[in-house]
This record gives C-alpha cells, structure tokens and sequence, in this order.
C-alpha cells in the first residue's frame, strides 16, 4: 500500500498532498511544510494518531508522542524515514513497555 503525506501550509489553506515515496528519507524538507514532526499520523492498518503536547510518558529514550484511537494506544518517538520509503514508529501501551512495535506509517500530516 502506498502512503500519503498531506502538508498543510495554514490551517484554512491549501492543502498539498505527496506520495511517502517522493519524500527525502535522510531529514524533513522545510521547502516543501515537512520539517519537524508531523501534528497527526494514520497508521496502516488505518488507526489514527495525533501529537501529544506537554509532558509524556517515557519508554527508555522514547517520548509517548501520539495518542490514538485504536491499537496501538501510543506511539513512541520520532517516525524513522527509511531509504525504501517506508515511515515507521513503534507503537504500544505505557503498560506493556516491553511489547513496543514497529508499525508502519500510511499518512502523516504537517
């Protein structure tokens, strides 16, 4: 399945929509409304994930970054950009810190 990454340039603006697969793996492209990370993700299996602010739990060196609808109930840390193109996150309950996942990222918007 191929994902898709909306970009956002104002909340009432346009809104660009890009395929993961045409985006830099190596770091976020600030040209282009990607840079830091995204406010809300769907994951693949079509959960959808919005940015915690304030302080959050801790896994090791992971912040408790999104909260989500379904299961997974939190996503931890940044999402990695592999070369292939695929995003993904580890996911999982605070209670079961050692049965973190990675699961795949579908949509990210910035």
């Amino acid at each position: 399945m191929q994902g898709l990454v909306a970009c956002a340039y104002s909340p009432k603006g346009k809104i660009t929509v890009l395929q993961v697969g045409e985006l830099p793996f190596d770091s976020a492209n600030e040209a282009s409304g990607t840079s830091g990370l995204p406010w809300a993700v769907e994951l693949a299996n079509g959960t959808p994930c919005v940015f915690a602010s304030g302080a959050g739990s801790m896994i090791g060196d992971k912040r408790s970054n999104y909260a989500c609808e379904g299961p997974p109930t939190d996503l931890w840390g940044d999402p990695e950009r592999h070369e292939d193109r695929r995003w993904q996150i580890f996911g999982g309950a605070f209670s079961k810190a050692t049965e973190l996942t990675q699961v795949e990222i579908a949509i990210a918007w910035f």
